[in-house]
């Protein structure tokens, strides 16, 4: 296995079991409920590949259906989308009817801070960008992460 790749082949061959707490981590951690259950999603940072179709999406799926048939097999998506830039409410309207197409009432869109204000400005100087920012991604309403 390269690191970060498994060939299709060799998938059903690794253990994914996670190894027993050892001594340290069971003194620290015992077991203490929390306050409120916590939950998982599983997702990936892009929905629009053309070779998953037929290994991850039905053969045949079209690029536009890609992000319904992602919905309908995983919980959320990392949102590269608006790292590079600020989408408009259409775009967010259109992700949002797609992942409603999909049944999944569970996903969520954990959206990444576009790169103008984190890596260009630096968060300094931003707020008009912050605030565009945030009104947009608002638009995913019950769909955006936390």
């Amino acid at each position: 296995m390269e690191f970060g790749r498994v060939e299709q082949g060799e998938i059903r061959e690794i253990d994914f079991r996670l190894p027993a707490d050892g001594r340290i981590t069971r003194a620290i951690l015992p077991g203490v409920p929390s306050a409120r259950p916590c939950r998982f999603h599983v997702g990936m940072g892009k929905w629009g590949r053309k070779e998953w179709a037929g290994p991850f999406y039905q053969q045949g799926t079209k690029e536009r259906d890609f992000l319904t048939a992602y919905a309908g097999k995983l919980d959320s998506i990392e949102l590269n989308a608006t790292f590079f830039s600020v989408p408009g409410p259409e775009d967010i309207g259109k992700w949002r009817q797609q992942v409603q197409a999909s049944g999944n009432s569970n996903f969520l869109f954990f959206p990444k801070v576009s790169r103008t204000i984190s890596h260009i400005k630096k968060l300094q100087g931003c707020d008009f960008l912050v605030k565009m920012y945030l009104e947009a991604v608002a638009g995913l309403g019950e769909l955006e992460g936390p």
